[in-house]
This record gives C-alpha cells, structure tokens and sequence, in this order.
C-alpha cells in the first residue's frame, strides 16, 4: 500500500474539522512562519496539535511507509502501554481510518493515525551538542541515561529504535523515548520485526527475525557508553561526534580494533565505571543480548554539581570597565556570568544562560518589568536587585540559588506569586517587604531564619507555611501584614513558633 506525501498530508491537517474523523477537536499549532510544526522520519511524519477544549498539546503521527501488520502491532503497543507505568513512555492511540487526504498517490482517501501527547524538550543528540561545554549537564545526561537504560534491559518489551534522535530530553533534564514503529510487547513473540533500528545503533547481525526483548540492549550499550566518555572527555565529541549519532558508526562495530574511537576510550579505563561500561558493550557486541541481570551494571553515580563561591554581589568599577552588552541593553561582565544591570523599558526578559550572579541594585526601579526568567545556573541575587520593579507578577527563583540578600524584591506591589528553593536557608532583612500582591507565601524545608522586616507591609498577605527547619524569626518580620489570618506550622512544633513569633504578631491564629 502507498500513502501520502508530506505535503498531502499538510493540506489535509489544515483542515481538521473537515478531514479528522473523531479528533475534530484538533487544531495544527503553526510556527512564526504561519506553517504547521512538524517533524518527520524515515516512516513517519508528526504534527504538533492542540485540543480546543482543553488546550493541551498532542503529536498526531501520519504514515509515509507501509509496514507489515502495521494496525496489529499499533494495537498490541496502544494495550500494552497501558500497563507501563513510567515516564520514560508515553501512551498511545491507534485509530484507523482517520485521517481524510486528497492524495494522488494511491486510491486510498482515509489513513490511520497516531496519536500521543506532545513531548516538548530536544533530541539527545542536539542536546549533547548545545551543552558541550557544560560538563555538569553532560554528566547528568549520562546519569539519566544509564538509570533509564538500567530500567528498560530488565522490562518484558523493547523499544526497538534506540538512538539519540527518538530520546528527547525534556526541560527539566528527564528522557522520554518517542516513536514506537519498531517497539517489542509479549503479544507480538513470532512475529518479525517491522523496523530494525538505525545503523549507527544496532548490532551488525540483526535482521528482522530478531525481534524480542533483548533488541535494544546493544544500542543501550553503545549509548551510555558513548554518553559516559563524552562527559569526562568533550574532545572525543568534538573529534567523533556527528548529526544524530554520538561517537560510534556502524563501520566500528566490525572491528574494535581498526576503530578509532574505541582506541582512544583507553586513556579513560582508568573510571571504574567507564570500565564497566566499556566491558558491557564489548560482551554486547561479542554475544548479542544481556540478561536483565546486567541491569545494575549500567548504574552510574549522580554527578555533583560544583559549589560557586561569591565573593560579592556588587558591580566595582573595574568589572564595569570590561562590560559588555546584550542585544535588549542588559549589561553583562565579559564572560556572561555577572548581570551587572538589567535592560530597560522591557516588559519580558530572559536572563543569560550560565550567569551566576544578578548584582545589587540590577534590576531596580524597572517598572515597566512584568515576567522574568532566571535560568538555574544563578547562585546569588544581590542586594535589592529587583526593588521597586513594581510591575513584576511572579518570582521563580531556581534552586540553584543560595544567596538572596536584603531587600532583593522590596516594592515589587504587583508581586502576587512567589516560587522559593529550598536551597536558600535565610530570609534576609527586607527581602519581601511592601510586596503589597502578595497574599500566599510557602517558606520551603531548609530555611533556618527570617530577617527583621522580611515580609513588612505585606498588606495583603493572608496566610503563610513555615517549614520545621526554621529556628530563627527576627523582629518586626511580619509588622504591617494586617490581613495575616493563618501561619501554618509543622506538627508538634505549635508552642516553638508561637515564641518565635511573638516579636512580629500579636493575637494572630496560629494553626
């Protein structure tokens, strides 16, 4: 059987209402051009889709290819997935005959569809190579990557296409594997594959009569190992990586000892677990599968994120001297990783990726500043870096952040929402005072004190969580916060609070 080209299939996602059978519903999300977003594959194009009724995000996958048994294996997947309980895959639905498509290409007018939610993030590939430079976050795909890897090799079923172009890595660093064309459940035991994997990921022997749980225990070998060495070593990237493949090809998989790449993982043998990893994959590539006991092996130690020490949040004239500036007018050290001044007259901005600290006073007095993203590499926000931003909404502050000093958001009236880290242990003098929106506060686990003044005329702040880590509420924290109706405590800790307290409220309900 034919199917459609890609541009048959645009024109008749245009029109949904029309040409969809039950998912009516959906419309194509365009890009700034006005055109659909999508992506396609060897077998497969998929159409980003959003539900009119309740606005949330679906990838509507069309066929390009004929497969054998396509709608038997879809099914078996739809039900098997059912049961999987993980993050590491999404559920799906098979509908046959759904999709109408004016096409020249066969006599057939309704085609099947897929249908999954959206998942945002990248490709692993490209996220590898947009993070080179950053050890940490390498390390943390590594890690992420064997745990799923360390999970999977033991499952019943097997994706049947593991390679950096079907992992995506979502936002906040988790992998959720896409495109089930080539995917193992028990159901389909005596079938042959449909889709043999991508040749720079599969083992040189297989074919389409291997097709069982075991199919991707070599591409998960190959790839964490690839992803483990990449991480203690950039340069093996630089000098063996390529688009949608890591460091090895298919050509090193027929001799290990013509392969370049795997002569210069030696240099690193000295890793344990590199080592490990290392001697899984040659096992894999000598026999062919691993037994789920192998499972543990994959299992690497959580990298530990660097401790950044601040010396000052101030901006001295000799770091002013060498500044450069963004293209909205921020003003940044030259190596982009001091904010020394915030742009004006700009109603969002992003900070940098890879700034460290946000120095005193940045971004005061910006009142036209209403949204502002602060990306997880900022350790410190300086003194009343944000005061009098009158127009800011909400402040999430990453938990990257250690250091808030006085007064950082001090007249921020509009300030209704607020997003604090347990990595933070001080509230320091002043740092909420006169936010006027703020009506809610949650003080997370793993503060140890609230400065004098803290939450000072908050005069809408209703009610407030204190975490059991909190030892310390200095005077007149909350003087001023007439509204104050309710401070929640942890249980059994009712008679150390209301001490704690007594400085900063009278006759207020303590639950």
């Amino acid at each position: 059987m034919n199917y459609p080209l890609i541009s048959e299939y645009l024109y008749s996602i245009l029109s949904p209402e029309q040409n969809f059978s039950k998912l009516t519903r959906l419309r194509p999300v365009l890009d700034e051009d006005g055109q659909p977003i999508l992506t396609s594959g060897n077998f497969a194009v998929v159409f980003k889709m959003e539900d009119v009724d309740d606005g949330k995000f679906y990838a509507v996958r069309c066929f390009l290819k004929d497969q054998s048994q396509r709608e038997e294996r879809y099914r078996a997947v739809a039900n098997y997935l059912k049961s999987v309980d993980s993050p590491h895959f999404v559920r799906i639905l098979y509908l046959e005959k759904e999709l109408y498509v004016d096409t020249a290409s066969c006599k057939e007018r309704e085609f099947p569809i897929v249908l999954m939610r959206w998942v945002d993030g990248c490709n692993l590939d490209r996220f590898v190579s947009r993070n080179i430079t950053d050890q940490f976050r390498l390390k943390k795909l590594a890690f992420d990557f064997c745990s799923m890897a360390s999970w999977l090799i033991g499952q019943p079923f097997a994706h049947g296409d593991i390679k950096p172009d079907n992992v995506m890595v979502q936002e906040d660093g988790s992998l959720v594997l896409v495109d089930y064309d080539g995917m193992f459940v028990p159901d389909m035991k005596g079938m042959k594959s449909g889709e043999i994997g991508s040749p720079d990921f599969r083992h040189p022997l297989r074919d389409e009569n291997m097709f069982d749980e075991r199919i991707d225990d070599f591409a998960l070998a190959s790839m964490a190992l690839s992803l483990k060495a990449i991480s203690d070593d950039t340069r093996l990237y630089e000098q063996f990586g390529a688009q949608e493949r890591l460091l090895f090809s298919s050509i090193d998989y027929r001799d290990l000892s013509r392969s370049a790449v795997f002569g210069a993982l030696h240099d690193l043998l000295s890793d344990p677990e590199l080592l490990r990893l290392y001697s899984m994959f040659v096992t894999v590539l000598s026999v062919g599968y691993l037994s789920p006991d192998w499972a543990v092996r994959f299992l690497i130690a959580p990298p530990q994120n660097k401790v950044v020490e601040v010396d000052t949040t101030k901006a001295d004239s000799e770091l002013r001297s060498s500044a450069c500036r963004d293209e909205y007018g921020a003003v940044y050290s030259s190596d982009g990783k001091i904010l020394i001044e915030g742009p004006d007259k700009l109603i969002d901005y992003s900070i940098l990726e890879e700034t460290l600290v946000i120095c005193d006073s940045a971004f005061s007095n910006k009142k036209s500043l209403q949204h502002l993203s602060i990306p997880d590499s900022v350790v410190a926000l300086g003194e009343f870096a944000f005061s009098g931003c009158s127009a800011l909404e909400c402040a999430v502050i990453p938990h990257s952040v250690k250091i808030i000093k006085d007064g950082a958001f001090r007249w921020c009236t509009s300030l209704h929402t607020v997003e604090m880290p347990g990595s933070v242990t001080s509230i320091s003098f002043g740092t909420f005072s006169d936010c006027t929106s703020l009506v809610n506060m949650e003080i997370p686990e793993g503060v140890v004190s609230i400065g004098s003044a803290a939450f000072r005329g908050c005069s809408a702040l209703q009610s407030i969580v204190l975490p059991e880590s909190l030892n310390t509420v200095e005077s007149n924290s909350f003087y001023g916060c007439g509204q104050l109706q309710s401070i929640y405590v942890p249980k059994g800790t009712k008679g150390k609070f209301i001490k704690l307290l007594d400085l900063s409220l009278h006759s207020k309900l303590i639950e």
